[in-house]
């Protein structure tokens, strides 16, 4: 939520943000770990692993191990002859935690994880790569230490933090993009009070399982420079290490000139090659949020490996077993997306699925009221689908000075201010099915300026 004229007295926390400064803050990769003998017996016989391999790493014929001697939060992409990961935490903290909660992804490698990928009788490769949620993992890192308890409860809700909080850095870079130095400083005001909105919320809901979070503390730690920097630089700073390191390869095993010439099968858990009229659908799982469903027609049972791929980038890589033909999978553990507009499709070898973006899926809205009101939002303001807690589900974001229609008013969440009045968008694509805080509005005519002093709800927008 966005309440940039009536939080002015935060903006003294931070100047318009600046990439010039604190470039040493980056997190950063080793620039070679390569073979660690310690992680397992060493065997070469089927290749080794290259001195110019970012991680810790070491193979002994029917394994490969991983250990994150990095400080950033990688996937592994295994293809050939790969089985699904093993993988040992080391490293248990807060942030580890909700990272791994948020990914969802059985590939995904965090600072300390070690990782057993077992290999079958093919040749082998793995490579590594920025996990989607690495902007997430640098944000944790950040916060974890003013939230000294961390029980399943606070997990979530923690994650669920850090993910909002996430998104308003999205908001905040997108917002900078091509602006002056003043329209730059209205971005900055904008974050300010996203942060401030979020931080507020979360201190409240862990206050209730008996946390305390020191919010000052925690909002200056998010709204500091080398925060936002660290933010970036985990997203896109070390793409170029990653990309340009070797691969780890294994070699198919040899089984001598006694074999026939046949070669063996491969074993449980290898990945299985689809069919010539093989398909695959994929729309969004009512039954877990944000992820998808998959149906998958012409593949012969046996194990996969496919890829998530997603339009904004940060494609990751699954294991599925598939048990009869067609099958449908809808788990909760599959493709995960929540980022609006966003486009996600899966393949499996060859074989392309089709494409869906997220709120593609989003529930059909509710009848229309017999008339609506125009009002302008003073800086770019947050939608939900929940109006008494400012959460559920988060909807497209209303550009900042956008005029939009408004179905109807109602009271929900007190945000910093004490106004409690939200609003029921009508316009497209909210459709009367999200709400945004009043407070976020000029509510009497205006369509630029200062919101100081403006009115907390226009008395013109009838109850819901």
């Amino acid at each position: 939520m966005r309440f940039p004229g009536r939080l002015r007295h935060w903006r003294v926390l931070v100047p318009a943000m600046s990439l010039a400064v604190l470039a040493s803050a980056a997190l950063q990769v080793p620039a070679a770990a390569g073979p660690a003998s310690g992680l397992c017996g060493m065997n070469t016989s089927r290749g080794a692993v290259p001195p110019g391999f970012p991680i810790d790493a070491c193979v002994d014929g029917s394994s490969i191990w991983l250990y994150n001697s990095s400080t950033l939060d990688l996937t592994v992409a295994a293809t050939g002859s790969a089985g699904s990961p093993q993988t040992t935490v080391t490293n248990p903290t807060l942030a580890v935690d909700a990272t791994r909660l948020h990914s969802g992804n059985p590939w995904l490698l965090l600072p300390g994880d070690k990782m057993r990928i077992p290999i079958g009788s093919g040749s082998a490769e793995v490579r590594l790569g920025l996990d989607k949620s690495a902007g997430f993992y640098a944000l944790a890192l950040t916060t974890a230490t003013y939230v000294p308890v961390a029980n399943n409860a606070v997990v979530n809700s923690y994650t669920q933090f850090i993910a909002e909080i996430n998104a308003d850095f999205v908001n905040y870079q997108n917002c900078k993009a091509g602006r002056n130095f003043l329209g730059q400083a209205a971005c900055t005001a904008g974050l300010v009070g996203d942060v401030t909105f979020a931080v507020g919320r979360v201190a409240v809901t862990l206050a209730a399982d008996g946390v305390k979070v020191g919010v000052a503390s925690v909002i200056k730690a998010l709204l500091a420079t080398a925060t936002f920097l660290q933010w970036v630089d985990a997203q896109v700073g070390q793409i170029n290490v990653l990309v340009h390191a070797p691969p780890l390869e294994q070699a198919a095993m040899s089984h001598g000139t006694g074999s026939g010439g046949g070669g063996s099968p491969s074993p449980p858990g290898s990945p299985s090659t689809p069919g010539g009229s093989a398909a695959i659908s994929i729309g969004w799982s009512s039954a877990h949020p944000g992820w998808i469903s998959m149906m998958l027609q012409g593949f012969p049972p046996g194990a996969y490996t496919y890829s998530c791929d997603f339009g904004s980038g940060g494609d990751q890589g699954f294991s599925l077993s598939e048990t009869s033909e067609p099958e449908t999978v809808d788990n909760g553990h599959t493709c995960f997306d929540t980022e609006s507009g966003d486009t996600v499709w899966v393949t499996i070898g060859s074989v392309r699925s089709n494409t869906i973006s997220v709120g593609s899926a989003a529930a059909p809205p509710p009848p229309p009221t017999p008339s609506t009101y125009a009002e302008t939002t003073g800086g770019v303001t947050h939608t939900w689908t929940n109006y008494s807690d400012a959460g559920g589900t988060e909807g497209a974001s209303i550009p900042s000075f956008d005029t939009v229609q408004i179905a109807c008013k109602v009271t929900g969440f007190k945000v910093a201010d004490g106004n409690t009045w939200w609003y029921r968008i009508a316009s497209s694509p909210w459709n009367s099915a999200y709400y945004a805080s009043a407070d976020a509005f000029y509510n009497n005519g205006q369509t630029s300026g200062s919101l100081d002093g403006t009115p907390f709800v226009d008395p013109k927008v009838p109850d819901c």
